[in-house]
């Protein structure tokens, strides 16, 4: 199972993020899940309190469905976005400015 919030607070590194922006255009399989999870804060730019009410959810992040939003969350060092291969969610980090770091695909 997976859960947005706990997966980008792992990254942040104490960071606080600056922005988060949560896309509308995810596809549940799981009946309750595409519901009325604050989509009136759709593609729009949030506050990190803002997004992790909406964000903080169990999911099954497996190959198969897509079952969770897609989101970037800006820190002042870092991006971090939601990725999907094949239906598995996970997330990409990269970093906000150019800076030498390692690069994976």
């Amino acid at each position: 199972m997976g859960n947005l919030v706990e997966w980008i607070e792992e990254e942040l590194n104490d960071e606080i993020p600056e922005s988060v922006c949560i896309g509308d255009d995810m596809v549940f399989y799981e009946e309750g899940y595409n519901d009325d999870r604050g989509q009136e804060k759709y593609n729009v730019l949030l506050s990190w309190e803002e997004a992790r009410k909406i964000l903080d959810y169990e999911f099954d992040g497996s190959y198969g469905g897509t079952e969770c939003h897609p989101v970037i969350v800006w820190t002042a060092t870092k991006v971090i976005q939601t990725c999907e291969y094949d239906g598995a969610e996970f997330l990409m980090v990269t970093p906000r400015n150019p800076v030498p770091h390692v690069v994976h695909f």
